[in-house]
């Protein structure tokens, strides 16, 4: 399978504190059809089963040498809102990543971002984060990832040739200031 354009990565909140928040690198259920129809045309199918409560999805790939449909599957859990159409969604990009759809993303550093007080509203953390750049190595592992905010201010930067670091932004016409956080390995 191809690696994940970085218009295919999203980023999603963890956790935060006064000063830092955590994220997560995730891909949608969108992504796993395009990759799909993109690599295999009209020669997949997906198809979904409950056993004991829980939502299983099945994506078959037609193998053309063997006449016969290949197939890997996996389970999903619920999300907090719409939980069985959740469940569906995350089966389905669970057998994705049985086929190697964004298996990349289980190679994200830890992604810890400094945050400033127009971060936080009404004491949740607003912040919201996209993908400007994600380098990925042949082998499906995350060499370079840069993340920016809303307004295009690069929050965090990190490479496996340089330490993490985390960029404290505000609005456009305010200064930037570079501050180091904790080293990453890469391995997180």
């Amino acid at each position: 399978m191809r690696v994940l354009k970085p218009e295919e990565i999203e980023c999603r909140l963890q956790s935060f504190s006064d000063k830092t928040a955590t994220f997560l690198l995730y891909k949608d259920v969108r992504t796993d059809v395009r990759v799909l129809s993109e690599t295999y045309g009209d020669m997949w199918k997906n198809e979904y089963t409950e056993i004991n409560g829980n939502i299983y999805c099945t994506i078959s790939i037609w193998n053309d040498q063997l006449k016969a449909w290949i197939s890997r599957s996996n389970v999903g859990t619920e999300s907090n809102i719409e939980h069985e159409k959740g469940q569906a969604s995350d089966a389905m990009k669970r057998a994705g990543f049985m086929w190697g759809i964004g298996t990349e993303l289980y190679t994200a550093p830890q992604i810890r971002v400094d945050l400033t007080d127009k971060d936080i509203w009404n004491g949740k953390c607003t912040l919201k984060l996209s993908v400007k750049e994600v380098e990925i190595t042949d082998d499906h592992k995350i060499r370079k990832l840069v993340l920016v905010d809303v307004w295009g201010n690069i929050r965090f930067s990190w490479s496996l040739r340089n330490e993490q670091t985390s960029t404290i932004a505000s609005m456009p016409s305010e200064s930037h200031e570079l501050i180091p956080t904790q080293p990453c390995n890469g391995s997180d």
